[in-house]
């Protein structure tokens, strides 16, 4: 059996996924790309799943290929970044009180290892979808989409 405090800090966590998507702009780094830039989250951006290197590779076999095409790939991308959003910011509560709980414990290591990888495997994907977002909306206010068929 798991120990108490460990399932007690995840139903904690799980919490996060309660949050409206209304208060989501709350804890937006910012509304303006450039800071995003100057913390290297293009640079995440890169190595993502959906990321640049990614999506060029699939470019190598199928040069059409365009994750974002019309007015609703861009709605449902940016569906999907609040979902991978709210997902980041559990994990990150649950690390953050892992580690919380092993400083408490004196175990400075890994409180220290925890709160370190927290940043990188959590934070820096919050701010990525966070300024996906961001491009997504400058990108669709300035040049209309291709409006899809209508069936």
């Amino acid at each position: 059996m798991a120990r108490p405090w460990l399932v007690g800090l995840l139903g904690l966590s799980l919490l996060a996924y309660a949050v409206p998507r209304a208060w989501f702009r709350y804890w937006q780094l910012s509304e303006s790309s450039v800071v995003y830039r100057q913390l290297g989250v293009p640079v995440v951006n890169r190595v993502a799943q959906d990321g640049a290197l990614v999506n060029a590779l699939i470019r190598r076999h199928y040069p059409h290929y365009r994750r974002v095409h019309s007015r609703r790939s861009v709605a449902a991308v940016v569906g999907n970044s609040y979902h991978m959003e709210r997902f980041h910011v559990a994990a990150l509560l649950f690390f953050l009180f892992t580690s919380g709980y092993a400083a408490v414990q004196s175990q400075w290591g890994w409180a220290a290892v925890l709160a370190v990888l927290n940043i990188g495997y959590n934070l820096y994907p919050i701010w990525l979808q966070q300024y996906l977002r961001l491009r997504l909306v400058a990108s669709a206010a300035a040049r209309p989409l291709k409006q899809p068929p209508r069936n």
